[in-house]
């Protein structure tokens, strides 16, 4: 996309950043600084795997054998030149 170099910078300089708090903050949730983090992404999201993972649901959003992973890091390393855009406006068109 058109993020290029900018984003790459914004992205670099704001994880710094973020990674300089979570050393001084210690385990905490960064989605809920009021939670300890639990797990690699601070959530159990096996429920959600187990239930996007069934094969009536895979069927039904036709995705075939396609396996549902709470975050791919194929999906994170084609977005990080976007990683500082506000897609969420993109997201419904998409739906």
């Amino acid at each position: 996309t058109k993020g290029g170099d900018a984003c790459m910078t914004s992205r670099s300089i704001c994880t710094e950043i973020f990674d300089q708090i979570l050393d001084i903050a210690g385990n905490i949730n960064y989605y809920d600084i009021r939670k300890k983090c639990v797990g690699s992404l601070c959530y159990d999201f096996s429920k959600a795997d187990t239930f996007l993972n069934t094969k009536t649901v895979r069927e039904a959003l036709g995705v075939g054998d396609l396996e549902f992973v709470s975050c791919s890091s194929t999906v994170y390393n084609a977005m990080l030149q976007d990683w500082m855009k506000n897609l969420e406006v993109g997201i419904p068109a998409l739906l």
